[in-house]
């Protein structure tokens, strides 16, 4: 039996629907929230999950028939203790009739990957391959984000929730699963360096609610922690690892004139107390990691961790909370690698 599926992609602002088909009784479908990137996968119907150990989280899954009614009567096989699905049993009378079919996760407290199926005892569906990966480092839907700011400063963040009409699921053209849609923001571990304001709301349709992320610590360092983003009637959570550098301020673009080749300058003044300039320069687009060293290796300070444009680029670092001593700054971008050394004198 053929299946046609869909996948759908929801970013902060914007739907994106991409599609293939080949026409059989009866169509499922995944709605995914990701913040980038749209791609299909293979026909073959496979849901993939990767969860914290002892995380519960609710997917959605959805089914309707292309040619009358259509009865599931779905079962998990093997059994498993770390999946319900509910409805188990429905009829969709035709594309318009979209059954939203609830995937309840528990993860098992054990790390590792587990596996099972989703059956139509009916034969009306393609089975359902599921796949639960319980780890403390996600990769699925995982971003990494960095935030500098001065010790006491508080930098600010901004995730916008919106809950627009599915335009192309079935044949309905303005779909909408509920009458809300519930996102919940929680962090693993809890930190007090970051609070994310509301972090448990509704939204209604065609509406959009914003949650503010303020970092804020007295204590210069560098700090880490994992947002887990959950959405009512999207079938993942995305993760955001979030690096939180205290005393390092943001790295500026000096001009528009384009480099001919990759270069890192030594710091300015040096010796200093507290504050230094650090200049480098790219000839093209590239991921760039900036970062300082104690003497022991241990690394301080972040000051870069984004992709740039080609440029020449100045950052500031502060180090009015750190001791005197040498220190090290590396920066890394492609296959350039170069380290320069430089001296706080308090």
């Amino acid at each position: 039996m053929k299946k046609r599926l869909i996948l759908l992609f929801v970013f902060s602002f914007s739907l994106f629907v991409t599609s293939y088909s080949n026409e059989h009784k009866g169509t499922a479908g995944i709605m995914a929230e990701t913040n980038s990137g749209v791609s299909i996968k293979s026909s073959r119907m496979e849901y993939p999950v990767q969860l914290l150990p002892g995380q519960s989280f609710s997917g959605w899954y959805y089914y309707w028939s292309n040619s009358g009614a259509i009865s599931a009567n779905l079962q998990i096989s093997p059994a498993v203790n770390w999946l319900i699905i509910t409805p188990s049993s429905f009829t969709s009378n035709g594309c318009s009739d979209i059954k939203a079919v609830n995937y309840t996760f528990i993860a098992p407290a054990a790390p590792g990957t587990y596996s099972t199926s989703i059956i139509d005892l009916n034969n009306n569906w393609e089975a359902t391959n599921v796949t639960l990966t319980v780890t403390n480092s996600p990769t699925l839907n995982r971003y990494d984000s960095t935030v500098s700011a001065p010790s006491g400063q508080t930098a600010n963040r901004y995730h916008v929730s919106s809950y627009m009409p599915i335009t192309n699921l079935g044949c309905n053209y303005n779909y909408f699963p509920g009458s809300q849609c519930q996102t919940i923001h929680t962090l693993h571990p809890a930190v007090t360096w970051l609070n994310i304001n509301p972090n448990n709301f509704l939204v209604n349709q065609n509406s959009s609610v914003t949650a503010v992320k303020s970092f804020n610590y007295n204590t210069a360092g560098i700090y880490h922690t994992l947002e887990c983003r959950t959405k009512q009637w999207f079938s993942n959570p995305v993760y955001i690892y979030w690096t939180f550098n205290v005393g390092a301020i943001s790295v500026q673009n000096l001009g528009q004139e384009i480099p001919e080749e990759y270069s890192l300058s030594q710091n300015y003044p040096n010796p200093f107390n507290p504050k230094t300039i650090i200049n480098f320069q790219l000839p093209m687009s590239n991921d760039v990691k900036l970062i300082v060293y104690d003497v022991l290796g241990k690394e301080v300070a972040v000051l870069v961790n984004e992709q740039l444009k080609p440029g020449t680029y100045e950052v500031e670092w502060n180090a009015s909370d750190y001791p005197s001593g040498v220190y090290f700054y590396k920066l890394t971008t492609g296959d350039f690698v170069e380290t320069k050394k430089m001296m706080l004198v308090k």
